[in-house]
């Protein structure tokens, strides 16, 4: 029978710290199927926490030498995971399409530059909406620059945050969003971009709609991924098709992949490549039905939307159940030709091969992450996630696996995997106790009784809550 003495262990390792007199030194948590974030499932399990962060997981049978100031939590019956991450996010975006205007143009109604200074205030908000939702991490990968900030925050109450900052793109009007887009004009200005983006904060650079087949511009592209590599920064491409995938891993350095290729299913040398220089694939499979859903409601078709736990903010929330308000500002050609659009990006053919291509990165073990690409219209800040991981499971995704992409493989993609991700010794004691086993359907994590963010247990009520 295993025996730990942690009086004398546990301050030798973790060192003394300033304790309040008023609350608990340890906080035990007992009787719980706990799921590590490793792959590994313990059933009653014990989960010692000192100081925000785990000091020792042990099986039921083992005896624990506590000291008389330790909280006992008996969570029996129940299950224990690791908080979960949304590994694509975009805080400057708003759940509508005020922060797309480049799809429908509501700039008469929502000024852009009027609805972009609201992003920032709002963020905070979302971040709430994020941890309520045990979401306690996130990686933006594009927005404003202020969202670096946000990486400096304290996580006691509030997510840890990655951020990329500004998108590298070949956009064609960047004046539009010149806040969120940028375009090197050279290699040497490319250079410039990445030690300056690096420079300021940028956890990772992202780039978006490349004209791949623009010479002149690729050669940009290039030697801002070599900068970025040089100074130990990571890309990160979104891409529709497989040849942008291959075209992506040919620019070299340590690559996250966004999205799926929609075209053609990927060809096993590709998979190899994929695996062998471990690229993690973040899939984001509920976007486009985001967009369509909100074409529907402008137009004044049915929708529905939900808010678990409440959840979402009350601005957030008011327009997204009155989207057809908003028909009069839109042109009614170009609102039906984006419906044309994005039903053909949820037409069945095309989620076939989505879905076949994830099914065959998993199969190839390739590194996958889960984002909801949250911000985007009807993908909302917060609970967004737990559609994406529905649709993923859906997709032919086992939930055992699922459980380790949704936390140790986002808090890979993040660079935190030292700190978050997973339930080990050492790291923080970021966890959700669950009232039903997630390992047997991933639509459990919605399951949450109590929320744990750096060793303390989160207040929970609805963000919208006027006495927040």
């Amino acid at each position: 029978m295993k025996f730990i003495r942690f009086v004398s262990l546990v301050l030798f390792v973790l060192g003394c710290q300033t304790q309040n007199p008023n609350e608990p030194e340890f906080t035990l948590i007992k009787g719980a199927t706990l799921f590590d974030g490793n792959g590994n499932r313990l059933e009653k399990s014990q989960i010692l926490i000192r100081n925000g962060k785990i000091v020792s997981i042990h099986a039921a049978e083992a005896e624990v030498e506590l000291t008389q100031n330790t909280k006992m939590i008996d969570a029996s019956g129940q299950f224990i995971m690791p908080g979960l991450v949304d590994a694509h996010v975009h805080l400057t975006l708003s759940g509508f399409y005020d922060t797309r205007p480049e799809y429908v143009d509501l700039t008469s109604k929502f000024p852009y530059h009027e609805v972009l200074a609201q992003r920032k205030e709002m963020a905070y908000k979302y971040l709430d909406s994020y941890l309520h939702s045990g979401v306690t991490a996130i990686y933006d990968l594009g927005s404003e620059t202020w969202t670096y900030d946000l990486q400096q925050l304290d996580t006691s109450d509030h997510p840890h945050v990655a951020a990329t900052g500004p998108l590298i793109s070949h956009y064609p009007d960047p004046g539009v969003i010149d806040k969120i887009f940028i375009s090197p004009d050279s290699p040497a200005d490319a250079r410039l971009l990445a030690s300056t983006l690096t420079a300021h904060g940028a956890t990772g650079i992202k780039f978006w709609r490349l004209d791949w087949e623009n010479e002149e511009f690729m050669q940009s592209i290039q030697a801002l991924v070599d900068e970025a590599n040089e100074r130990n920064n990571h890309v990160i491409f979104h891409i529709a098709k497989a040849q942008e995938v291959r075209d992506a891993i040919a620019l070299g350095g340590e690559t996250i992949i966004t999205h799926l290729p929609q075209d053609e299913v990927l060809d096993e040398k590709t998979l190899k490549v994929i695996v062998e220089q471990k690229i993690i694939q973040i899939p984001t499979l509920t976007v486009r039905k985001g967009y369509l859903k909100t074409i529907q409601g402008l137009l004044g078709e049915a929708y529905f939307i939900e808010n678990p736990n409440n959840t979402i903010d009350d601005y957030t929330w008011s327009i997204a159940n009155n989207m057809a308000q908003y028909k009069a500002y839109i042109d009614s050609v170009s609102i039906m030709g984006m419906f044309r659009f994005w039903s053909k990006q949820n037409s069945d053919s095309i989620e076939k091969i989505r879905a076949e291509n994830l099914r065959r990165l998993h199969k190839a073990g390739a590194i996958i992450a889960v984002g909801s690409d949250a911000g985007n219209p009807i993908i909302f800040h917060g609970p967004a996630i737990y559609d994406e991981l529905e649709a993923v499971q859906k997709a032919g995704i086992p939930p055992m696996d699922l459980i380790t992409m949704v936390t140790k493989n986002g808090a890979k993609a993040m660079k935190k995997e030292a700190e978050i991700g997973t339930l080990e010794a050492g790291k923080a004691a970021d966890l959700l106790i669950l009232d039903k086993d997630p390992s047997l359907d991933i639509s459990n994590v919605r399951s949450i009784s109590r929320i744990m963010k750096k060793g303390k247990f989160i207040q929970r009520k609805p963000v919208n809550d006027s006495s927040k």
